[in-house]
């Protein structure tokens, strides 16, 4: 699915609206980390950032994984009606 581009103050910015969870390792030559912090700070939906600074392309890995369960609980848990 292709994402949504719209202008806004100046900077070009993801239509998306969707929450979304974003991880950069800092030592990926895959995926720059400049790259990543530019998605996240133009992405214009709900957002969380978690930074794995010693991490390669793997990101966070088992670590990253109960942060994704954290997240999901915060984000989407238990509402009361």
């Amino acid at each position: 699915m292709a994402a949504r581009w719209r202008w806004a103050r100046g900077t070009r910015q993801c239509g998306a609206t969707a929450p979304a969870l974003f991880s950069i390792a800092m030592m990926d030559q895959v995926c720059p980390p400049s790259t990543c912090f530019a998605a996240y700070h133009r992405y214009g939906g709900g957002k969380g950032l978690r930074v794995y600074e010693f991490n390669d392309h793997e990101g966070g890995e088992g670590d990253h994984q109960l942060e994704q369960l954290a997240w999901l609980h915060e984000t989407f848990g238990a509402r009361n009606p």
